[in-house]
């Protein structure tokens, strides 16, 4: 049986949209401006007062600051161990101070190099260079040192930083 037709309708006409209310535009215009002026303070705002991290510590200042954390280590290390990390705190500062090789250089290679700078005085590459042959020594030796002998050999490393804290610039010579 076909369908049943006679029930169905033409298409009506598009059907109007009610009236506005008066002054919604303005609304809508306030609306917009006052997000748009609140994203542009939050962006000024944010660069404004933007984090801006604080300039590393200098060679010396950072060389302290590894030197007493090795200090306060509890259990202190073994001695061997104590002295591989003092050499590193004075290759890494010599590295960061001078912009010398240091950690890429064996001992005696690097205190050759020293040697013929004519930047440094012989009383300071007579000091690192006790310095340094001291942490081989407890480092290759097999012997164990007591933790005076550690604490003097920290010693020895702070003097060493220290009288470089008073000069100017990182590429400054070493004291004469």
């Amino acid at each position: 049986m076909p369908p049943e037709l006679s029930g169905l309708r033409d298409i009506t006409g598009l059907e109007s949209l009610p009236p506005e209310p008066a002054g919604s535009g303005w609304a809508i215009a306030l609306g917009l401006g006052g997000g748009l002026l609140a994203t542009l303070f939050l962006v000024v705002a944010s660069r404004r007062f933007r984090h801006h991290p604080a300039p590393p510590p200098s060679p010396e200042t950072w060389a302290c600051r590894e030197l007493e954390r090795l200090l306060a280590q509890q259990p202190p290390p073994p001695s061997d161990q104590f002295h591989v990390c003092l050499a590193d705190i004075v290759r890494q500062f010599l590295e960061r101070r001078f912009s010398l090789p240091a950690s890429t250089r064996t001992t005696r290679e690097f205190l050759e190099e020293i040697a013929r700078s004519p930047t440094w005085g012989l009383p300071q590459r007579e000091q690192l260079a006790a310095i340094l042959e001291r942490c081989d020594w407890a480092k290759f030796s097999g012997l164990a040192l007591d933790g005076e002998a550690c604490r003097r050999s920290a010693e020895l490393v702070r003097e060493f930083i220290r009288q470089w804290e008073c000069l100017p610039g990182p590429t400054s010579a070493p004291p004469k």
